[in-house]
């Protein structure tokens, strides 16, 4: 049977290491995204972490190991859904849509929205003209980019999403 100081040490350890992973995936976005302040305060929080765990393997054995084992996939899985609400960056889309007056009405569906487009008329040879839409959304945005489309009856749209990358 376990003790309560083991049991102490378990939850102690899989806490600090959700964390730690949780910071670790904040850590690498906050350096793909050039935010070097925060870049450090996480670095030192996750370090400190991370020293405190290595520590309680010298003494605690397998239970340390199984707790820190667990602690990384749950971290991995908190941190991944803390991206995706944080969401930073911006993406560039460029949506093709097949007739020009199809364009305009999107275009103006997204200025209803708030979110501003550029249109373009792209000729591939003397007769056939390819449009499409150049729009720039917060990633955090794109549920409302996608809801605009379903507004405007466009469904599985052919589209290429780049990441702004900071200069």
């Amino acid at each position: 049977m376990l003790s309560l100081q083991t049991i102490y040490l378990f939850s102690t350890i899989l806490t600090l290491n959700i964390i730690s992973n949780i910071t670790g995936t904040l850590k690498t976005i906050f350096i793909s995204k050039k935010a070097g302040f925060w870049t450090i305060v996480i670095t030192f929080f996750d370090a400190a972490i991370y020293a405190f765990v290595l520590k309680s393997f010298s003494s605690n054995g397998y239970i340390a190991i199984a707790s820190y084992v667990l602690g990384h996939v749950i971290g991995v899985w908190l941190g991944d859904i803390l991206e995706s609400r944080i969401a930073l960056g911006i993406n560039q889309i460029e949506l093709f849509v097949k007739y020009e007056d199809k364009m305009y009405e999107l275009q103006q569906c997204f200025l209803e929205e708030g979110i501003s487009s550029t249109a373009h008329i792209n000729v591939l040879n003397k007769d056939i003209k390819r449009y499409s839409l150049i729009v720039q959304i917060r990633r955090k945005d794109m549920k409302n980019f996608y809801q605009v489309l379903s507004d405007c009856k466009i469904q599985n749209p052919t589209m290429t999403i780049t990441e702004i990358q900071a200069a």
